[in-house]
This record gives structure tokens, C-alpha cells and sequence, in this order.
């Protein structure tokens, strides 16, 4: 695990990113997918915690935080760091897990914790490139598709990424 702390200006950088990924969704009139129902301000909400994870992993790891958005009304496919890497952020809970659906594209998967207090942490990492073990797949016992579930205890070492 790698504990990070941002600053003010790495705050407002993300936010700003989040905004214009959200206001870029509207335009090209997408959504949250995978039966999410979350309200406008959750969907927003989650955009910021989504793009701080990112902004949490980069300075952690010492890498280029990109920004990427689309602005050409078409699904961007790029990775959210380098060329392979997708971030998955979460509020700290007592069960967080790497979540990764089926759809989605062949990567290597982080998991970011938010602490509270401006703090996260890179928690491990995941490889999706081969179909996943059966024994992760849960649908949490919603109403939304299944999806791969990995624990913390089970996350690759993040040094190792």
C-alpha cells in the first residue's frame, strides 16, 4: 500500500477534469452504464473521487496524470494512466474490492482507497487481460449486472506494478 496525500492545487486539478468529463457526458448524452441509478449529484460526486484517485495513483507512482477526457462525442478507450493502467477509487468502507466487469477493456486494474482528509491509498493491483476466476463474480445481490469482486487481501503489491 501507498498512503498519498493531495494538495489543494492537485484537488482543484482533478475537479476540473471531473467536470468537463461530466459536462462532456451530457453532451454525448451517456451515462453511468452497468444499471447504476445514483442520482445527478452521486454521478458527479463519484466523477471527482474517480479523477482524485487518479491524480492519488500518479503522485504516488511519480507518472504523468493526463487529464484525459473526450471532447469528439465518441467512447474514449485510452487507459486512465500509461498505456495499460485503469484506476477504480472508492470511499473507504470496511469490504472495499476491486471491482471489474466483464465489458470492460484488458488492463491492469488499481484500487484507491479515500481516506477522508484529502488522503488516499494505492491499495494493490489487479491484471485483467484472461477471463477472471469464477469465485470473484457477484452481482452483490442487486439489480445491476455481474462483475468480478477482488479483495484487498488478494490485490497484487502495487510495487509490482
Amino acid at each position: 500500500m501507498i498512503e498519498v496525500k493531495l494538495e489543494p492545487y492537485e484537488i482543484e486539478m482533478a475537479s476540473q477534469v471531473a467536470n468537463k468529463r461530466y459536462v462532456e457526458n451530457i453532451k454525448m448524452k451517456k451515462k453511468f452504464g452497468h444499471g447504476y441509478k445514483g442520482s445527478e449529484e452521486r454521478t458527479l460526486s463519484l466523477g471527482i473521487l474517480g479523477a482524485m484517485g487518479e491524480v492519488a495513483y500518479c503522485k504516488a507512482k511519480n507518472v504523468f496524470f493526463n487529464g484525459s477526457y473526450s471532447d469528439t462525442y465518441n467512447r474514449y478507450d485510452k487507459a486512465d494512466v500509461g498505456n495499460d493502467i485503469e484506476i477504480r477509487t472508492q470511499q473507504k468502507k470496511y469490504n472495499n474490492s476491486l471491482i471489474i466487469r466483464p465489458i470492460e477493456k484488458k488492463a491492469k486494474y488499481v484500487l484507491v482507497t479515500y481516506e477522508g482528509e484529502h488522503t488516499y491509498t494505492i491499495q494493490g493491483w489487479y491484471p485483467y487481460f484472461v477471463k477472471l476466476e469464477d469465485k470473484y463474480l457477484t452481482d452483490f445481490g442487486l439489480d445491476r449486472p455481474k462483475c468480478w469482486s477482488i479483495p484487498i487481501k488478494n490485490l497484487y503489491n502495487i510495487y509490482d506494478i
